[in-house]
């Protein structure tokens, strides 16, 4: 078997392990609690049914116009704001599913729209990513120099410490504008800024405010200019990308941006590892 083959196969088998392994992890945390809430859910509804005097029908009925209400209780939806909030969440591969067209045309549109709009998107974060890293660069350059270090080279290990506390700082400070904006716990809100930030988006239970879409716009941003200058820092590192090179860079891509664990160390021991594979 070829060495790209037997490399693709291992993937495969660590990935499908790594979800079944993720699986059992979160059915043994979430299942209890998710049996024990539709309980008192189930309660609730027969108490209602019965103070009401409602038949299983009627509760139905009422309860599926409800569904309907809830995506309006804030306001209409599709004015223009709330038109632009959706469209950003498509090009930017967020999507909360909070908000979906419901006309035939809309959702044709919204195909092509995405179509379009995500490649773009994708290209024109890389080129602002690449300008901060280049401005990183700089000024790391000009503090070494003014510290008067001897080698005022800046390294890999050095940008993903920045990126890492740059990261860290945008999660904690949305974490904080989220929970006086939404009044969560500050857990919510960092939970709900790592899930945009790592660009998720997962649609969670509780309503959100008008005032706080900015801030989730900026989060946006800043996931893919991170991921941007990430991608610009592999390539001015290891110049042109063959196969290995590039399965090296995404990988510190996935690093810098999204996992947002790893320590220079390990970065060190990956520029090693390209090199030689080179």
């Amino acid at each position: 078997m070829k060495r790209q083959n037997a490399r693709t196969l291992a993937l495969i088998i660590s990935i499908l392990t790594y979800l079944v392994v993720g699986a059992a992890v979160f059915e043994t945390l979430e299942s209890k609690q998710e049996k024990s809430h539709k309980r008192r859910l189930d309660a609730r509804k027969y108490e209602l049914m019965r103070k009401y005097n409602l038949t299983k029908e009627n509760f139905e009925e009422l309860e599926h116009v409800v569904l309907q209400l809830k995506p309006h209780k804030a306001g209409v939806q599709w004015k223009f704001a709330g038109s632009f909030y959706f469209a950003i969440t498509v090009i930017t591969t967020i999507g909360y599913g909070h908000a979906a067209p419901s006309s035939d045309s809309g959702k044709v549109f919204c195909m092509f729209y995405a179509l379009l709009g995500i490649p773009l998107t994708l290209v024109m974060f890389q080129s602002l990513g690449e300008r901060i890293n280049t401005f990183v660069r700089y000024l790391l350059h000009q503090a070494k120099k003014c510290l008067g270090l001897r080698q005022t080279e800046v390294s890999m290990a050095n940008m993903v410490t920045v990126g890492f506390f740059s990261c860290m700082s945008t999660l904690s400070v949305g974490a904080v504008a989220f929970s006086h904006c939404e009044g969560w716990s500050f857990l919510h809100a960092f939970y709900y800024c790592f899930i945009t930030l790592t660009t998720i988006g997962r649609r969670e239970g509780r309503k959100h405010t008008r005032s706080s879409a900015n801030s989730r716009i900026l989060l946006r941003s800043a996931a893919r200019c991170f991921d941007g200058s990430c991608r610009h820092e592999c390539q001015a590192s290891y110049g042109s990308l063959n196969e290995d090179t590039t399965t090296c860079c995404s990988a510190a891509d996935v690093v810098c941006v999204h996992s947002l664990w790893v320590k220079a160390e390990q970065v060190e021991k990956m520029e090693q590892w390209c090199s030689k594979t080179n």
